[in-house]
């Protein structure tokens, strides 16, 4: 409406410039001025009828859609969906039913509302009118807009509906096959079961198991009527599990009786083993009696029974199993514990016998190797003893005297445990010769090894003392021969050190039984000498400067 302001505004302002001043020029500028403003008022014009059109064809364009939603929802679009909810519902459950028909009614009444709506509003507010404003016809857009929104919440409603029908098909579909499955299961288990009672075994365990899968077949029938397809298809999974169960356990029961029969002839063939050791292991008792002392053997004397006794109970716990793993009884549990039993009886007693075996071959060894034993352990006595006698010079009376003590006491003891036991005249005991015998030698070893170490320590001892008087003496003469020459310019000092290295030089060659002390005493003589010499070539330089 601005341009017809501006009109009526250049139209008052026209007869305002008439009555203040009518000449040429003001008519003139009152014209233009009046062109101007129609000009402005047809451009208005324009816009505004150009944006009317514009919103009339939006909301045309809602209106349109509205009208072909529902249309999409047509009452016999309708109708075939009540026909779907009606057969589902013969076929499912009361509660699956009363969903599908709360869905159904919640559908109608959304589509039955948007209907009455839209054709009140195509009544009211049609955009097919012309001549109205852009904001009447932006209102009916806004409008048909509101009723889209109830349009397609229809839709979502309906798309639950479909998707809830073709659930409960689904699981009707796939519950009729499960029926006929468990079917199937269950005769493959009454014919193994069948297959089992002819073979002699017992099935009442699993004649029960049986029974519970024929349970769930006659309570998944009667939910499959009642339409519960979904509880139907569950009980037919429980069931098949079971029957599949049964022809399982079927099969163990044969494999179970042959595993028994095979671990029975495993452990018949290990008593007969065992018992045919037992007169050899007798055998081996009465040789060892006979030829050993009675301390050598009496450990192993109650083996034989012993493994016997053991024997004994092996077999009572396999007639035992025998009578478990009888068709009568097919305790095979109990089968199968009790062999493992008698196993570890046989091993015992198997253990109990080869310890006779070994002991005997222990025994025998040590008969044929205590002779040599008995001189080896003599002969290293007597060398301990013959180098300490050939070096106790060198090795020094206390080590001397505490190595030949040593000595002569393993000698003592030697022939009281082990080397008169060989000329007693009654049965060795073979084992304790042995053992005194490497006792023996591993001590005349040791004392033979302190000994060697000592003398060589001496040895070395005894050089170095030699090279220590030698190199005194060589700087006495040294010294000695210097003071001389230069007698006239050394001070007494020089001769006083030099008699006292030669004083602890032949006091170093009269110890010639300490090493120790003579390389001590050569030592102190060099150095004094060596001394002498310095301080004699000192007091030379002294004088000559």
């Amino acid at each position: 409406m601005k341009f017809k302001h501006l009109l009526v505004m250049t139209t008052m302002a026209n007869a305002a410039a008439w009555r203040l001043a009518p000449s040429a020029a003001v008519w003139a500028f009152l014209g233009l001025l009046t062109l101007a403003a129609g000009g402005v008022a047809y451009y208005f014009l324009r816009r505004s009828k150009a944006e009317s059109r514009a919103a009339q064809q939006h909301a045309k364009n809602k209106a349109a859609s509205c009208a072909t939603e529902i249309e999409a929802f047509s009452l016999a679009a309708i109708t075939v969906l009540e026909a779907k909810v009606a057969a589902a519902s013969k076929g499912c459950s009361p509660d699956d039913s009363r969903a599908l028909m709360a869905l159904l009614a919640a559908f109608k009444t959304g589509v039955a509302s948007v209907t009455q709506r839209f054709g009140r509003l195509s009544e009211t507010s049609n955009p097919d009118d012309d001549g109205k404003s852009s904001e009447e016809y932006a209102s009916m857009e806004r409008s048909y807009d509101m009723l889209l929104s109830g349009l397609r919440d229809a839709g979502d409603t309906q798309a639950s509906l479909e998707n809830r029908l073709d659930k409960i098909k689904r699981m009707a579909d796939r519950a009729k096959p499960a029926l006929d499955k468990l079917g199937k299961d269950i005769e493959a288990a009454a014919a193994a079961i069948a297959d089992a009672q002819v073979a002699g075994f017992k099935t009442g365990d699993l004649a029960a198991a049986l029974a519970e899968a024929m349970t769930d077949q006659e309570a998944a029938t009667a939910a499959l009527g009642e339409g519960r397809s979904a509880a139907a298809k569950s009980v037919c999974d429980s069931g098949s599990t079971k029957a599949k169960k049964v022809c399982t356990d079927v099969k163990a029961l044969a494999a179970r009786k042959n595993a028994v029969e095979r671990h029975a002839t495993t452990v018949r063939a290990s008593f007969a083993a065992t018992a045919s050791s037992v007169d050899a292991s007798k055998r081996d008792f009465a040789a060892i009696q006979m030829g050993f002392v009675a301390s050598s053997w009496e450990p192993v004397e109650d083996n034989v029974s012993q493994a016997m006794t053991a024997m004994l109970s092996a077999a009572q716990k396999c007639d035992a199993a025998a009578v478990a793993a009888k068709m009568e009884a097919q305790d095979w549990d109990s089968a199968e514990k009790l062999l493992g039993d008698a196993e570890k009886l046989l091993s015992e007693a198997v253990l109990k016998l080869a310890s006779i075996t070994a002991l005997r071959r222990k025994l025998e060894a040590a008969k044929a190797d205590a002779p040599a034993k008995r001189e080896a352990a003599l002969a290293a006595i007597d060398e301990a003893e013959r180098f300490i006698a050939e070096n106790a010079a060198d090795i020094g009376d206390v080590l001397k005297d505490s190595l030949q003590r040593k000595v002569i006491f393993t000698r003592k003891r030697f022939l009281t445990r082990g080397a008169a036991l060989l000329e007693s005249g009654k049965k060795p005991d073979y084992l304790t010769i042995i053992e005194a015998s490497e006792d023996a030698s591993n001590v005349a070893g040791e004392v033979l090894r302190v000994a060697r170490h000592s003398l060589e320590g001496i040895t070395r001892l005894r050089v170095q003392a030699t090279t220590a008087i030698e190199t005194a003496a060589a700087n006495i003469a040294t010294a000695t021969q210097y003071v001389q020459e230069h007698a006239g310019m050394v001070g007494d000092q020089c001769d006083e050190s030099i008699r006292s290295a030669e004083k602890l030089l032949k006091s170093a060659r009269r110890y010639g039984d300490s090493p120790a002390d003579q390389l001590n005493l050569a030592t102190q003589a060099a150095n004094i000498a060596e001394s002498a010499l310095s301080n004699a070539q000192d007091a030379v330089r002294m004088r000559q400067r």
